[in-house]
């Protein structure tokens, strides 16, 4: 049994860095090990005015009784990802986790520089034990385009070189380590994302032991970034299948609970969703499905993700891509083929762990 630090992104409203945190821990001590989630504020060294302006902040918060945006993320987080360490809120807080076997980073979008800071850090730097192994998994630069600043190239180039093992969750990874930022490093493995690792009884398991609501209709749409052209499609789709839409409402303190959140998929007879996690989720409970990409976050986690299943044609960018053919072509996925390749990946993705840290 191996002491293992995981880090993630930082705690967040988002329903799929959450149930990836849970699937990773999952996995990893059901290999047997003993594994702490490193719950890593994003921070940048803030002037001491900035600091009182958020203390006075929350202060309001509490004292107007206002619910917090993630105030129905934070059960789950509490009961799931666990064992954790306190909140880590500066470089001090991460040079003391120098007592770990192993630490590994992943998954979702932890190598891109729009979304955590210091980017450094997710390169494992405030690891100075030599004997600890640095390990990704399912590392994402959340696109195939280079965002990476000169000196960012340098020092996370500097720092990927002393992992023992590299993962990535896209496949165009691959070409940023070796050809865009020239990285030297030991070959990066192609891997599912965490949540691909549990099927789908592990998640009937979550929603079973919590208190569920029901959702009124069949057709979920599970948007990130609502836009007329979407409520033009979520017509459409209503109109083509005969289905009544529900959503759920992002960022409000009306949020659904994980647990919800999931039984929304399992509850729905059709999937329409512009979410990298939205995709998997219907792939995991075998819902039909409609994609629509979104270049500006970011395309190539979908692309890398729906090659693998043979899924490209149920993605769309825009309206006037739905078509009835492509409406069919999502009624009729080949669900065995899809397990076939799940399968295959899942054993890919599980040899990697095993062999990352059965070498440590």
């Amino acid at each position: 049994m191996m002491k293992i630090g995981l880090l993630s992104l930082h705690k967040n409203t988002n329903y799929g860095w959450v149930l990836q945190c849970y699937a990773l821990l999952s996995i990893l001590k059901s290999l047997g090990h003993d594994v702490t989630y490193i719950d890593k504020v994003d921070f940048v060294e803030k002037k001491k005015k900035e600091i009182i302006k958020g203390q006075i902040k929350t202060f309001l918060r509490l004292i107007l009784g206002k619910k917090k945006v993630n105030s129905n993320i934070n059960p789950f987080f509490k009961k799931y990802i666990a064992p954790r360490t306190s909140e880590i809120r500066s470089v001090k807080g991460l040079d003391k986790l120098q007592h770990f076997d192993a630490v590994i980073v992943g998954s979702d979008q932890v190598w891109r520089p729009l979304y955590v800071h210091p980017i450094e850090n997710y390169y494992l730097d405030f690891v100075k034990n030599t004997a600890c192994k640095k390990i990704s998994y399912a590392a994402s630069f959340g696109t195939d385009k280079a965002e990476y600043s000169a000196s960012e190239i340098q020092i996370c180039g500097d720092l990927l070189k002393l992992f023992h093992a590299v993962s990535i969750r896209e496949s165009s990874a691959i070409g940023l380590i070796r050809d865009v930022y020239k990285w030297q490093t030991v070959p990066p493995v192609h891997v599912l994302d965490p949540t691909l690792l549990l099927c789908q009884a592990d998640y009937d398991k979550l929603i079973g032991d919590s208190e569920s609501v029901a959702f009124n209709g069949n057709l979920f749409c599970y948007l990130l970034d609502m836009t007329s052209e979407k409520g033009s499609i979520v017509r459409k789709l209503e109109s083509d299948l005969q289905k009544k839409a529900y959503s759920i409402q992002l960022n409000t303190s009306t949020m659904p609970s994980v647990e919800n959140w999931l039984k929304a998929f399992k509850d729905a007879d059709f999937v329409f969703t512009d979410s990298y996690h939205g995709c998997i989720f219907s792939i995991i409970f075998r819902k039909p499905f409609i994609v629509m990409g979104n270049r500006f976050r970011g395309l190539a986690r979908f692309t890398s993700l729906l090659e693998i299943f043979g899924l490209m044609d149920l993605m769309i960018e825009s309206s006037q891509e739905l078509t009835s053919t492509r409406i069919d072509r999502c009624l009729s996925i080949d669900w065995i083929e899809v397990e076939k390749c799940i399968a295959k990946y899942q054993n890919i993705s599980i040899t990697f762990l095993k062999t990352a840290l059965d070498n440590c």
